[in-house]
């Protein structure tokens, strides 16, 4: 990783948000080069639809590179990915143990119209993302 790194999680409560436009909020996790948090903010989420909500600049405002998310419509994607953000649609569970299967390489982005599956991990959240 390199110099200090900002990743944001579309929320609900402490678990990721079922879909991007309904989060309740986006907690923004700034990490080291070893990979440790360093600092935790929380931006409230709107409640509008995200590709209307202005969401995706004030994610890029706040320096957020990497969005970790549920289900996302085409235009949110767009948006993000205008503002140079990367994204990982189709996460699930616990906040924290989905950033890190992040950080461990296990998670891949699974497309607008992601669907739940029911695998279990260790550490019980479920995540559509590939095992390496």
């Amino acid at each position: 990783m390199k110099m200090n790194m900002k990743i944001a999680i579309a929320v609900s409560g402490t678990d990721v948000s079922g879909h991007f436009g309904s989060a309740e909020a986006f907690r923004i996790f700034t990490l080291e080069p070893s990979g440790q948090v360093t600092e935790t903010e929380i931006i409230q989420g709107s409640g509008e639809c995200g590709c209307r909500s202005g969401i995706a600049s004030v994610l890029a405002e706040h320096g957020v590179e990497v969005l970790l998310a549920g289900s996302m419509g085409t235009g949110s994607y767009t948006l993000l990915r205008r503002n140079r953000i990367v994204v990982l649609r189709g996460c699930s569970g616990e906040a924290t143990d989905v950033l890190r299967d992040f950080l461990d390489g296990r998670l891949s982005d699974q497309g607008s119209n992601c669907s739940r599956h029911d695998e279990d991990h260790e550490h019980g959240h479920v995540c559509n993302h590939h095992h390496k």
